[in-house]
């Protein structure tokens, strides 16, 4: 009987104390889980589309990518965003302050 009291106690912390108590404290903050859309890129002349999905349009502006998008979580932005690459070549810091700073 022991055992079986302490499994149930077990199953009980772990559910409440490990699992719903901070999934609540986070939806409370109004931290919320990202987005579950993924974005694949393929190479385009063998690529053979099938399925759901979007098109999204890229620009290309002094060899840097853009997209314009707008995000919706935690408040509606759009704009023009910059798609990080992690390229850095020998004027990377002059391009950012370039962005940042037209």
């Amino acid at each position: 009987m022991f055992v079986v009291r302490a499994i149930t106690y077990a199953a009980l912390f772990i559910g409440l104390v490990l699992v719903y108590v901070p999934a609540r404290l986070l939806s409370w903050s109004g931290i919320v889980r990202p987005a579950t859309k993924v974005a694949r890129f393929y190479e385009p002349l063998s690529y053979k589309y099938s399925g759901r999905g979007e098109v999204i349009p890229i620009s290309l502006e002094d060899n840097t990518p853009f997209v314009v998008a707008k995000i919706t979580r935690p408040k509606t932005v759009e704009g023009k965003f910059l798609i990080d690459t992690l390229r850095l070549d020998e004027d990377w810091a002059e391009k950012l302050h370039n962005l940042i700073y037209p």
